[in-house]
């Protein structure tokens, strides 16, 4: 209840009912009035679709998965971490044998840095950005993303 502060250490099951009916009372009043506010908002910026198109059409399912959980295929989910723990050795060893540096740790950010951005042992890659920590070329996913898609431009070009 949006009267209640600190409701984890509130003592909800001797709070007693006529209170509870208002603190319920004044939280779907606020509710209904954000709701207002917020469906004049959505309507003017032409956003009311995702509300009645998507998310309206979820919310009991969304609903049902907060209160009940999900179920989880454990079985296949064992089968599924052995598939993948093989396909990333595969992988792994794949990298190691393309890999300009000896001993290259494919976790490792530095290494990764130094086989796409140097000129002696690595691809002499521009990078897109850099670490405002160390100043170093940035191997984020999305940096990637777009030094893969620079290449491809550049090969397709």
């Amino acid at each position: 209840m949006l009267t209640v502060t600190n409701g984890g250490k509130h003592d909800w099951a001797n709070m007693p009912l006529d209170e509870m009916a208002i603190g319920c009372a004044m939280d779907c009043d606020f509710t209904l009035r954000f709701w207002r506010i917020l469906r004049k908002e959505m309507s003017k910026k032409q956003l009311h679709h995702v509300y009645d198109n998507l998310l309206k059409a979820i919310a009991l399912e969304l609903a049902g998965v907060e209160n009940f959980g999900i179920t989880v295929d454990t079985e296949y989910l064992a089968v599924l971490e052995v598939k993948l723990t093989k396909e990333i050795g595969i992988l792994e060893k794949e990298l190691q044998e393309l890999s300009p540096i000896d001993d290259i740790n494919i976790n490792s950010n530095v290494d990764l840095q130094n086989i796409l951005f140097t000129g002696d042992e690595g691809l002499n890659l521009y990078p897109v950005t850099f670490t405002k920590k160390t100043k170093k070329p940035s191997v984020t996913d999305a940096d990637l993303q777009l030094i893969l898609e620079e290449i491809e431009t550049t090969l397709a070009g």
